[in-house]
């Protein structure tokens, strides 16, 4: 539904081929790994008596060090196809138009950014279904040694997956965050704040002495991992100091702020 018709005649006109490739960077490799597994699975199938075993096929198709490679660069790799999605929308309107379409003729079935996460959230799968093969393979069976090696292997790929997986989570959150950010405070344009490097460490607001005697000024001040934005507030709101972490619209929603300044931290100066 996505990559054949996205790189054939009729379909390569809304993204390039390059674009492509960056949005199901590995899937190809995963989907022929996936399709030998079955088509060893099967082989046995056909011969199969009271003595065959499966658990070396699981290992020789899904934990050699080839495989394991193009899950962890697949994982390494997802945020930035999910963020290839997000532009090719923005930058080409008939892809988001197809991407729409596409949702809706087919109503039930997950949508292009969940399917990009499906490939991770198989090998878990398998590791249950390793499980679950063991508890009913008796310990004499010539395939009991092969599932244990099988359930080893394939629990520490689905470790290194899901630790990776939290990782590029956070990440994601935090970029959230900053556009976020990016459309509640006027004059910050898309792409000034969201950046795969920034984090949004906390945000408060201050007040502070003006040139005119007794007027006192309200400032908002987020501080990113190496940027200090200062806004101004132009509608005063109750506001939760030091707030780090959840979605901060609720907070500010009733606040109308206006870019002042963007400072890098390698500009300033603690007295």
């Amino acid at each position: 539904k996505y990559i054949n018709y996205l790189k054939n005649s009729e379909g390569c006109y809304l993204i390039d081929s390059g674009t492509v490739d960056e949005i199901f960077y590995q899937i190809p490799a995963i989907l022929s790994y996936h399709e030998n597994f079955l088509c060893e699975l099967r082989r046995r199938l056909e011969t199969w008596d009271a003595t065959t075993c499966v658990g070396d096929v699981i290992t020789n198709c899904l934990t050699q060090p080839p495989v394991v490679a193009t899950y962890i660069a697949f994982v390494s790799h997802w945020q930035v196809a999910k963020e290839t999605v997000r532009m090719a929308c923005q930058t080409k309107p008939a892809f988001g138009k197809f991407l729409m379409k596409m949702k809706s003729e087919h109503k039930g079935k997950l949508e292009l950014d969940s399917l990009l996460i499906m490939p991770v959230q198989r090998i878990p799968r398998y590791e249950l279904l390793i499980k679950l093969l063991l508890k009913h393979t008796a310990k004499e069976h010539p395939d009991h040694d092969h599932l244990v090696r099988a359930q080893r292997e394939v629990h520490e790929l689905a470790v290194k997956i899901n630790c990776m997986e939290k990782d590029y989570m956070a990440i994601e959150q935090q970029q959230a965050m900053l556009r976020e950010l990016e459309t509640l405070v006027e004059g910050l344009e898309p792409g000034h704040l969201a950046s795969p490097l920034r984090t949004l460490i906390r945000h408060d607001t201050v007040t502070i002495p003006s040139s005119t005697l007794g007027i006192r000024k309200e400032r908002t001040l987020f501080l990113c991992s190496d940027l200090l934005v200062i806004a101004s507030v132009k509608k005063k709101a109750v506001m939760k100091r030091s707030a780090a972490t959840g979605s901060i619209s609720g907070l500010l929603e009733a606040n109308k702020l206006k870019l002042l300044m963007r400072v890098h931290l390698n500009d300033i100066r603690v007295k």
